[in-house]
């Protein structure tokens, strides 16, 4: 099985290397999915699984992404293995959950998606962006099935700040208090809901022209899903399971054993990236 895994590693290294806007009308009807629709209980979530081997490449999307951000990578990979792309509860084609990208609902969703699916373990879980603390998170849960990790721009536990004070804190080092007294003074500030973008932006410029146009219809349903009054439900979950997340980093020398793991980031090495790298 690690000559197996090495090779997946290998291979994802040469294949994600995503290219990198033109405007595009986005369609008025939702298109037609890739994969397939699957029922996980009430809700149905979208899952394109191509390609044959093992172990499965599971890809985690990140915040306002989608499936078919991968369309230049997945065939790539499933010349070797299989590989899946998904979208979470309330992107693209998959139904709405109750809360939109809350950690639990994120892994429990996927957990249940690639069993309800038969889904064959072990997976190597890439994670993009918001989407590498997922994974991490649903290592943490279920270690048994995951065999390695590929982190891609992946968002650090210190890495997101909130405006404490004055001063940017990481959400991992933020008290619940804290995160509380920030969200009553956003939402008090009743900021507009956002819009979506009415044109496709780099990298995803560079995906077919059909799938730019896809991608439009999806960002402007994700944004239609998006609920302000969510916020700090969604912004606690995410505090407590990055403070899990540091905690296992920090205080174990060796969080993830022996698991295979690659880090690609695209970012300047500055002391601050080369402290975090090291710790």
């Amino acid at each position: 099985m690690k000559r197996e895994v090495a090779i997946v590693f290998f291979a994802l290294l040469v294949c994600c290397g995503i290219p990198t806007a033109a405007q595009t009308p986005a369609p008025s009807a939702a298109p037609a999915p890739p994969g397939r629709l699957i029922d996980i209980g009430s809700r149905r979530l979208h899952l394109n699984c191509t390609g044959r081997g093992s172990p499965t490449v599971v890809v985690e999307n990140g915040d306002g992404a989608f499936s078919i951000d991968w369309a230049l990578v997945q065939p790539g990979v499933s010349k070797f293995t299989r590989i899946c792309t998904y979208d979470r509860a309330g992107y693209a084609w998959s139904d709405p959950g109750p809360l939109m990208d809350m950690v639990d609902e994120t892994t429990g969703d996927l957990h249940l998606l690639l069993h309800t699916a038969q889904i064959a373990q072990p997976f190597v879980l890439v994670g993009a962006s918001m989407g590498g603390a997922y994974v991490r998170a649903y290592q943490r849960r279920f270690p048994e099935q995951v065999v390695g990790m590929v982190l891609v721009d992946a968002t650090h536990d210190e890495g997101v700040d909130y405006e404490i004070d004055g001063k940017g804190k990481p959400i991992s080092l933020v008290t619940a208090d804290e995160l509380r007294a920030f969200m009553i003074g956003l939402l008090a500030r009743n900021p507009p809901p956002p819009k979506a973008p009415t044109k496709v932006s780099t990298p995803f410029d560079r995906l077919p022209e059909d799938l730019q146009t896809t991608r439009l219809w999806a960002t402007a349903k994700y944004f239609s899903n998006l609920d302000l009054k969510q916020a700090p439900y969604a912004a606690e979950a995410s505090r407590q399971e990055f403070v899990a997340l540091r905690r296992q980093r920090v205080e174990q020398d060796h969080a993830l054993g022996d698991l295979p793991l690659i880090v690609l980031a695209r970012a300047k090495n500055t002391n601050e990236s080369k402290r975090r790298m090291q710790r």
